[in-house]
């Protein structure tokens, strides 16, 4: 495929070959390929139908049209350097269009009449954008101005090729799957995967395959979690575009045989629990749903605003007195809102009975087709759902009925309709397979499900509902504190949904109230208030970058990259976090507050919305201990964080513990013996000018951390920037757009940084230079530090017969390199002597 481009004589005379020229520059066609023309006129028009002057030579002699994107050099004479600039009358300006009969330059005749080479006109390519481009046609000998001279051809699919390649370049999370997707054995080692709010989960066949520390390696991985055989790879909330990026990698990929030994482990069957079992197929049918759940339960809420406020009438439905026995009795406000309102709780089961059969590998058409025959509306009538009553047990009917908001019925009816097809596969010809399995799998699902499966599930839903609500039953909100403290552990665990589940599907299906499930937001915004705490006392801009890019996550109820990213490896703003959640969760329980149907974990700020039916009290307390929470916990912070341990203080508190242990292992105090004078002179060694020292190379560490983040962050937005462009080359390319192409090429073209990293590098070289020998100084205090406690210890497990007193060791080296252990230029040392069994000495 190819694109023309018509080129004009720009004079009247001859066109000639450029071979013809006695120019070496243009008849051995450096300059490009083109042709030349013997001018008769002195009027030089422009060669192009429309074109822009892109540029005008300082000596007028010659100048650049661009139409295109492809540029022509008309240059006016052979040697005419020298002529001078009064030679040529320049009608235009750089960057102004012109078109075939636009006069851009007249020559002087008066002027040049001496120089015999003033009429040949060389028309040459310019060479750093004609490739793909080939002159064609070319009409030699005589000619009128306008006429039509040569033709320009392009080849398309040179022009396509070549953005091709650029969309070679790897966007940021192909990058990141392709690490996950070695690191995990490939695909012969994972079974299936999915994702949750924040971690990307593959169940895994065999353990010993999977390369834990190069996955925690990768930047946007916060930590990994096992559940049983399922990997959890804690990543935030860019786990879906993650997930979308594993996907499409893995649809792409070409597996190549493994290797028999491989093969044999990867096929060799492992035990796994049953709680394993039923904690990943929880999350993999229930995850998937949440946003229905979100979304749905924001809908209810806005009803809920509209109808108290007026705008909207309260919907009753049924046959009692003020109700109505349908939802045509109201106006069409109402109407339209409560059908889009209800819509997603009041059929809710068929997402979960759809992504059941999705889960177990079933046809997923199918699974909707189960889900929509048993919230099928022909059991509603007037006004109420009908059921037809098999028998009671107590108090309770079981019937057959519909399970419109019932979750577990119709996960068990997806899981029941996957068996039963995979039997009748195994038996049914192949020729009406299509035609008979379908209708015997549908039929004998619906008829255990109705009859057997439903009500007994019905009765379990409840049974589970009622225990994990038993904790709301401590009375004077101790259980609602006690559920919030904890929930934030929890989150670690990757069960908390599990755990959760129940209450939130309760609410879906009964539109009931919760006192608890206000206590997993209080535990979202108790993280929140610490991180942000954090990001203000940490002197570290690592620290900093992280807590603030994980801040706005964190208050809209995704709390993984917060939790991973700093308040667990820092560990007290994790306890703070949890530590104000569980008061801010007792004063919740002890207020009564309560959230309604719709609002969920995932929410954060937004959970608000779940007290807006319980009115403006309910709404004003919930607000009030979501702020509680956070405030708390960010006041804990904030008076008791440190960066890093001090480290006279921390060598002082080894002293007690060294004394603590001696006592109970010789029944003498050390303040009676000479040990006393070796741990003085540990102490010493921490004078005033050795700590400024420690304090000065700890601002010099900081600012090449500030500086090492700021190159991380423009090298970020370059890549972020250039993958945005990359998606709309794509598409352009798809459509073989090459003025788009062209266009986004020269934006891509421009993202650059480089510049600013550049001065950035610069200021980090100069700092290093600082930075060195004061490592070297800190590495011969650090020396000297540590011999002295060899001696020490080895003296006391000596005297004391206790030969773990050398274990002590790991406490002196953290304590002595706290500051580069703090900057990650050491590691810290495990601790072999604990507080527990210094208790048991």
């Amino acid at each position: 495929m190819s694109k023309k481009i018509d080129i004009y004589a720009p004079c009247d005379g001859e066109v000639l070959n450029l071979e013809n020229l006695s120019d070496e520059i243009f008849s051995k066609k450096i300059m490009g390929e083109g042709f030349a023309i013997k001018s008769n006129t002195s009027e030089i028009k422009s060669i192009f139908d429309k074109s822009f002057i892109e540029k005008i030579s300082p000596k007028k002699n010659s100048f650049k049209l661009k139409a295109d994107n492809l540029t022509f050099l008309i240059h006016i004479g052979l040697e005419t350097f020298e002529i001078g600039s009064k030679a040529f009358n320049i009608s235009f300006k750089d960057g102004e269009y012109v078109s075939k009969n636009d006069t851009i330059i007249t020559i002087d005749k008066e002027l040049t009449k001496d120089i015999e080479t003033i009429q040949y006109i060389p028309i040459v390519m310019n060479l750093d954008d004609s490739e793909g481009y080939t002159i064609q046609n070319i009409k030699y000998g005589k000619v009128k101005q306008g006429d039509k001279i040569a033709e320009i051809s392009l080849n398309i699919q040179t022009e396509i090729d070549k953005f091709n390649q650029l969309l070679e370049r790897k966007s940021k999370y192909e990058k990141i799957v392709e690490e996950i997707y070695e690191y995990v054995g490939t695909k012969a080692n994972y079974s299936k995967f999915y994702n949750c709010v924040t971690r990307f989960r593959l169940v895994i066949k065999d353990k010993s395959l999977i390369n834990e520390e190069a996955i925690k390696k990768i930047p946007i991985v916060k930590g990994i979690k096992w559940n049983g055989d399922e990997l959890q790879i804690i990543i935030g909330g860019e786990v879906y575009k993650v997930r979308e990026a594993f996907e499409k990698l893995v649809e792409s990929k070409v597996e190549t045989a493994i290797s028999k030994t491989s093969a044999k482990k990867i096929t060799t069957k492992k035990s796994v629990s049953f709680k394993d079992k039923l904690l990943a197929a929880v999350t993999g049918v229930i995850i998937p749903a949440l946003p229905v759940i979100m979304a749905a339960g924001i809908l209810k809420a806005i009803q809920a605003i509209l109808t108290q406020t007026g705008v909207l009438q309260e919907v009753n439905l049924g046959n009692g007195p003020g109700q109505q026995p349908n939802i045509s009795s109201y106006d069409i406000y109402t109407g339209v809102t409560y059908i889009i309102a209800e819509a997603g709780l009041s059929f809710m089961g068929i997402y979960f009975c759809y992504n059941t059969v999705k889960y177990m590998g079933g046809n997923q058409v199918m699974g909707i087709f189960v889900g929509l025959a048993l919230v099928a509306p022909f059991f509603y009538s007037s006004g109420s759902w009908a059921s037809f009553k098999l028998f009671s047990i107590g108090q309770i009917d079981i019937a057959i009925k519909g399970y419109q908001s019932s979750i577990i019925p119709q996960i068990c009816a997806g899981v029941i309709y996957c068996y039963i097809d995979r039997f009748a596969k195994k038996w049914i010809p192949a020729s009406v397979d299509i035609v008979l399995r379908p209708a015997f799998s549908f039929l004998c699902t619906m008829l255990i499900s109705f009859i057997i499966l439903g009500p007994i599930m019905g009765i379990i839903e409840s049974g589970v509902f009622a225990g994990v609500t038993a904790l709301n039953k401590v009375p004077y909100g101790i259980g609602v504190g006690i559920f919030t403290l904890l929930w934030q552990p929890l989150v670690l665990t990757g069960m908390h949904y599990p755990i959760i589940m129940p209450i939130m599907l309760d609410q879906a299906a009964n539109d009931t109230t919760s006192t608890i499930l206000v206590g997993t937001t209080i535990g979202v915004l108790g993280q929140a208030g610490a991180t942000l705490a954090l990001v203000l006392r940490t002197k570290s801009a690592q620290t900093k970058s992280i807590g603030l890019g994980s801040l706005p996550a964190a208050f809209f109820g995704v709390t993984e990259p917060a939790i991973y990213g700093t308040n667990l490896p820092k560990f007290w703003p994790f306890v703070w976090g949890c530590v104000g959640a569980g008061i801010a969760g007792f004063v919740s329980g002890l207020l009564n507050v309560v959230s309604y149907s719709g609002a969920t974990p995932s929410m954060g700020l937004i959970f608000v919305v779940g007290f807006v039916r319980g009115g403006w009290k309910n709404i004003a307390l919930g607000c009030m201990v979501l702020a509680l929470a956070a405030v708390i916990s960010f006041l804990l912070v904030l008076f008791t964080y440190r960066d890093r341990p001090d480290e006279a203080k921390s060598t002082k508190s080894i002293a007690r513990l060294i004394a603590r242990i001696y006592y109970k292992k010789t029944n003498k105090k050390i303040l009676n013996t000479d040990f006393k004078k070796d741990l003085d002179a540990l102490n010493a060694l921490w004078t005033k000018e050795q700590k400024q020292f420690i304090k000065d190379t700890d601002k010099l560490f900081s600012c090449i951390e500030k500086i090492d983040v700021k190159i991380e962050y423009y090298k970020a937005k370059e890549e972020k920037e250039k993958d945005a462009l990359l998606l709309k080359i794509k598409k352009a390319v798809n459509k073989e757009n090459l003025d788009k192409l062209n266009k986004l090429k020269a934006d891509y073209d421009k993202i650059s940084y480089q510049e600013k990293i550049s001065v950035l590098d610069k200021e980090r070289i100069e700092l290093i230079k600082q930075r060195d020998p004061i490592i070297e100084k800190l590495d011969v205090f650090q020396e000297k530090f540590m011999d002295q406690t060899h001696k020490l210890l080895k003296n006391l497990a000596s005297d004391s017969k206790y030969a773990k007193f050398i274990d002590i060791d790991a406490h002196y080296y953290n304590a002595v390199h706290s500051l580069d252990i703090a900057y990650g230029i050491s590691e810290k040392m495990p601790i072999k002597i604990t507080r527990k069994e210094v208790k048991t000495i």
